[in-house]
């Protein structure tokens, strides 16, 4: 049982936690070398916009798709910030604490999950996702410098600020309770969903790493570019 809650509930939080974080290493370092060589900070450069806009609107829209108030977006620089979103929290309420660690992940998950989805369609299209393999690979090549471009801007905005990773752990509580009683039910009712869930995360585990990797490939190649 222990076994099963660790490789189920368990690398479902260290993942999502763990990808966030490491992903926003591998963005900022990114970032941080694309404005060290345009001598201006992320909020005054045009190719910063695009990934300022996408990371300030999916906290906002993500955070009320679970019930929280946006009390303010801006998207223009405030002291050590490009950008916020303002948050009304009901502090007894278990699912707006869902909701904050989902809207606080929000621009590095969506990101992800965009990056892969359009990367998907570019490189293997019309090829079905089990299917996918070096053997299918059938790039498009137009398609293909386009993603790459939409991926740098959404890299550059897939950073999370201190002030997203406090909120990230605030929620993290109320996350664990909800993913420890889906476990608890499955456990109970449908023993054999934890076997499907351990593939998820498996699946989870490829995608972060595919993406990982991705940031940090792209960390390079403006690193090498910049020399010359």
């Amino acid at each position: 049982m222990l076994e099963d809650l660790t490789l189920t509930a368990g690398a479902t939080l260290a993942l999502l936690v763990g990808f966030a974080a490491v992903i926003t290493w591998g963005n900022r370092a990114l970032l941080q070398r694309l404005v060290n060589r345009a001598q201006r900070d992320s909020a005054h450069v045009w190719w910063a916009r695009p990934g300022l806009w996408w990371h300030e609107g999916t906290h906002a829209l993500v955070g009320r798709l679970f019930g929280l108030t946006v009390r303010e977006v801006s998207v223009r620089a405030s002291g050590q910030t490009a950008g916020h979103v303002t948050f009304a929290l009901n502090p007894r309420s278990w699912w707006q604490h869902v909701g904050l660690f989902a809207a606080a992940g929000a621009p590095v998950w969506t990101s992800a999950a965009v990056i892969l989805g359009v990367g998907k369609m570019v490189w293997w299209p019309r090829v079905a996702w089990r299917a996918v393999g070096l053997a299918t690979l059938a790039p498009t090549w137009p398609g293909v410098a386009g993603w790459l471009v939409m991926s740098l801007a959404l890299s550059l905005g897939a950073v999370l600020s201190p002030a997203d990773l406090r909120q990230l752990m605030r929620g993290l509580p109320a996350v664990a309770a909800l993913v420890l009683g889906v476990f608890a039910a499955l456990a109970l009712v449908w023993p054999a969903g934890l076997a499907a869930w351990r593939t998820g995360n498996a699946l989870l585990a490829l995608a972060g790493a595919v993406v990982t990797a991705l940031s940090l490939l792209l960390g390079l190649l403006a690193a090498v570019l910049m020399r010359r």
